[in-house]
């Protein structure tokens, strides 16, 4: 079996050990986080894992959109138990 295109959001939120990378943020907000005592790492992490699920969502529903137009189609024609239904209404 192949790997998913995406790891499951699952696997992003489980403990992991960190990595240290290099980041330019304006100065003026570093100094204003520190005042308020900020944790910017784990705000950051907070802030990439909304920003992930947001772009997996953008990226599904486009993936997914010709599925759920011709889905919608079918929905809209009536459904199946709608038929059935309405077969016992009139027996």
């Amino acid at each position: 079996m192949t790997e998913p295109e995406f790891a499951p959001l699952t696997r992003l939120l489980a403990p992991a050990e960190r990595q240290s990378i290099n980041l330019r943020v304006k100065s003026t907000l570093v100094a204003e986080a520190r005042r308020h005592d900020v944790n910017i790492s784990e705000v950051l992490n907070r802030a990439l894992l909304q920003h992930l699920r947001e772009l997996r969502r953008e990226r599904w529903l486009a993936a997914s959109f010709p599925a759920i137009v011709a889905y919608n189609r079918r929905v809209d024609d009536g459904l199946l138990l709608d038929v059935l239904g309405n077969a016992r209404c009139d027996e």
